[in-house]
């Protein structure tokens, strides 16, 4: 059972939030489950989704905290799930958009759930290679360091850091059109696995890693993701009871069965 009586996703319309709620709804004893989106709705590829009946969808601006603060407190753990695709940035315009939308959005979240007394945290960063856009480099670089912030202070706080690689299954379109990512994407992090079973992955990125670190890690599925999301929003405690743990792409990969850890 979970010490939380409420577990509130940040992103719940989006491809991992959406996920992990779902995972939340049929586990049987989930806490109370809070959405909380720009357009507080249900998404329209959930409108059919009986589970999704048990999810409050609420409106809230994650850079106006008063939009949102009444749903967090001590008894709240927040899984931060929102931001844009690395777009590319060649304008300080689109530089600042990215930070904005990958960073700055999660910063405000994050430190307005240390204010309301929050005391577990799950972030979806990402891992990237170095030659990623700038801005979406600095956006992931600003909200990961405020999940660091948020887990050391106070000894009674802990976060999970997740930083996949890209993530496939099925995305919908704002309009509940399916994209099934998942074609293309789960033979090639088969493959990608095949090359780090066997080192070519690691010789590869000793040997140039300016360019190949985090571009052969493997793709991983949302349903892991999700998975990982979840036991880290629901256990009483994190693994060794650690108040920081990041996952890595492979360590993501470990929820694949379907075998969540003990909660």
């Amino acid at each position: 059972m979970s010490k939380f009586k409420r577990v509130v996703v940040f992103g719940g319309s989006g491809f991992v939030g959406s996920t992990a709620l779902e995972l939340l709804a049929l586990r049987g004893s989930a806490p109370s489950l809070v959405s909380v989106t720009r357009k507080g709705e249900r998404p329209k590829h959930l409108e059919k989704q009986k589970w999704a009946d048990g999810v409050s969808w609420e409106k809230g601006d994650s850079l106006k905290p008063a939009s949102f603060e009444d749903k967090l407190d001590a008894e709240t753990s927040i899984i931060v799930s929102i931001g844009s695709p690395p777009l590319p940035t060649s304008s300080d315009e689109a530089f600042q958009a990215q930070v904005k939308a990958n960073g700055d959005t999660c910063v405000s979240i994050i430190e307005t759930a240390a204010a309301q007394n929050v005391k577990r945290l799950v972030l979806v960063s990402a891992t990237m290679p170095q030659w990623a856009p700038s801005g979406y480099r600095e956006g992931k670089r600003k909200a990961y360091d405020a999940a660091v912030d948020f887990a050391n202070g106070g000894s009674d706080r802990s976060a999970l850091i997740l930083k996949p690689s890209g993530i496939y299954g099925t995305r919908h379109t704002e309009g509940g059109l399916p994209i099934p990512l998942w074609t293309v994407m789960a033979p090639a992090s088969l493959a990608m696995q095949g090359l780090s079973r066997i080192g070519i992955s690691d010789f590869i990125e000793r040997s140039i890693p300016s360019v190949a670190k985090g571009v052969l890690s493997p793709l991983v599925s949302v349903e892991a993701v999700a998975r990982a999301a979840v036991d880290g929003a629901t256990m009483a405690t994190l693994p060794g009871e650690k108040n920081l743990i990041e996952c890595s792409p492979e360590d993501i990969l470990a929820y694949r069965t379907g075998k969540p850890t003990q909660t």
